[in-house]
Parts: C-alpha cells; sequence; structure tokens
C-alpha cells in the first residue's frame, strides 16, 4: 500500500508511541462487565491464614481483608494513566484509572495481620486483586505484609484458592493459603 500523504501515517505511528491505548479502540462500557466491586469485595473480604515454610520452622500468619487505599506502588508493572486521562481499553480500578488494553479491573486492598506464629516481623499490608475479564471467573490476589513477606494466589469463579505462592525476606517458600475456619 502507497501511502499518498506520509504525514497521515506519521501522525499515526506517533499517536500510537505517545499513548499505545490509541490502538485498543473505544472504551469498554461499565454494563459490559458481568460484575462489580461488590462481588470482587465478596471474594477476598475476610480472614486468611497462610501456612509457609522457612529454613528454621514453619510458620502461620492470620490476616483480614478488605478494600483498601491505594498502594504506594502500584502492582501492575508501574503502568499508571496519566492524571485526568479515563481508563481505556475496558481496564477499570475501583481506586484510580489506570491505561492498559484488556478488560482488566482491579480492588486495592487493606491487610491486618491478626497473628503470626512464631512472631515475625509482620506489620499491616496492602495489595490488589486483579480479575482480567468482562466475566468473574476468579482472580489473582498479591499481598506485601510488612518488609518481608509477599503473597500471590489464584482464586478460582467460586473463589477457592487454586494456588498460592509466598516470599519470604525474598526466597520462594511453600505455601497454603485458606479462608481461616476452613
Amino acid at each position: 500500500m502507497h501511502l499518498r500523504h506520509p504525514l497521515i501515517g506519521i501522525l499515526g505511528f506517533t499517536a500510537l508511541i505517545i499513548n499505545p491505548a490509541v490502538a485498543c479502540g473505544p472504551n469498554i462500557a461499565e454494563d459490559e462487565f458481568t460484575y462489580g466491586e461488590t462481588e470482587m469485595v465478596t471474594a477476598v473480604k475476610g480472614t486468611w491464614r497462610v501456612t509457609f515454610s522457612r529454613p528454621d520452622s514453619p510458620s502461620v500468619i492470620t490476616f483480614t481483608l478488605d478494600k483498601g487505599a491505594t498502594p504506594r506502588a502500584p502492582s501492575n508493572g508501574g503502568l499508571t494513566a496519566p492524571p485526568g486521562l479515563a481508563p481505556q481499553c475496558g481496564t477499570r480500578t475501583f481506586v484510580r484509572p489506570a491505561a492498559a488494553c484488556s478488560p482488566t479491573s482491579q480492588l486495592a486492598l487493606a491487610a491486618v495481620v491478626v497473628e503470626a506464629e512464631p512472631p515475625l516481623d509482620v506489620t499491616d499490608g496492602q495489595g490488589w486483586f486483579f480479575v482480567g475479564s468482562l466475566n468473574y471467573t476468579g482472580g489473582h490476589l498479591q499481598l506485601k505484609i510488612g518488609p518481608d513477606f509477599e503473597l500471590s494466589a489464584d482464586l478460582d469463579a467460586s473463589n477457592a484458592v487454586t494456588q498460592s505462592w509466598v516470599k519470604w525476606q525474598g526466597e520462594p517458600a511453600d505455601a497454603v493459603l485458606s479462608r481461616d475456619g476452613t
């Protein structure tokens, strides 16, 4: 194909470089999502217990999760929309907009440590719950609790944990995450 006006191609390419969301087409309407903030909060809210292996002994941290404020450092690879821009391509967050090209929802979380055994250097934490589709089929949980503990987990459509990962002091550790009392 031969462009009669190369300036049009150059302007289009420049727009794509400046804002890749231009290539995604129009925003996905809010009513195309079959779930909302309430369903996401319900999926994660409550008391949780994680048991994980450390070199010296197994440990258990019990914590509560609820909707929280925006974490200081985004867990989405650092991608954020410039101030004033609406979410692009069906991405929505219940805290502030983010530019990305897939229909995702993000819920900021606050974690409050109830108990840690043996006593560990863990404090209250924060994180995200991500759902990557227009229909709720489960999601991905990411938390940072204290300076040394990171937790990632996948939940299925019934909100059951399908797998979980832990990093303690930067090292991966075997872990089991469950709702407290289960």
